[in-house]
């Protein structure tokens, strides 16, 4: 459990994310087969590649923004977890096939790209995911500062 508030503390610092928005993320996550870590290096990198793609409308990012129906100017200044509901609903959009999986490589590395049985569902599964999480966490969020204290001891 110290752990978990260790995590989850550390996830909310890197991605400007309140405990109970973290905590959904990091539910969402393993319902869809990634681990906490690998979601928040895969937010990490589409943040980066959505801010380098503003510089350069030719480079991969871009590119596979575009062939989605994004801009970068849709998505910069969005919270963390709103970037995978715009995501998902451009994805939903979309058979399954291996150039929808390069154009999201692309976009968010290979940790997005493993989301896209959950993505192409989108935006209204996204969120039931993270419903689906808040119910079975409630009150979670409240003891992670506890749980992480417990772990710096």
């Amino acid at each position: 459990m110290a752990e978990l508030g260790l995590q989850t503390e550390r996830t909310m610092a890197q991605l400007g994310l309140s405990a109970e928005k973290a905590i959904e993320l990091s539910g969402a996550a393993k319902l869809t087969g990634m681990s906490a870590e690998g979601l928040t290096t895969s937010i990490e990198r589409l943040s980066l590649n959505i801010q380098k793609s503003t510089r350069d409308s030719f480079n991969p990012a871009a590119i596979g923004l575009k062939s989605l129906g994004l801009s970068a100017n849709q998505l910069i200044g969005l919270r963390a977890d709103q970037y995978f509901e715009k995501l998902a609903d451009a994805v939903s959009k979309f058979n399954p096939s291996l150039n929808l999986t390069n154009t999201l490589m692309a976009v968010g590395g290979r940790g997005v790209a493993q989301m896209l049985p959950s993505l192409i569902q989108g935006s209204a599964h996204w969120r039931e995911l993270q419903e689906q999480v808040k119910q079975a966490s409630v009150g979670l969020a409240a003891a992670i500062p506890g749980m992480a204290e417990t772990h710096e001891k």
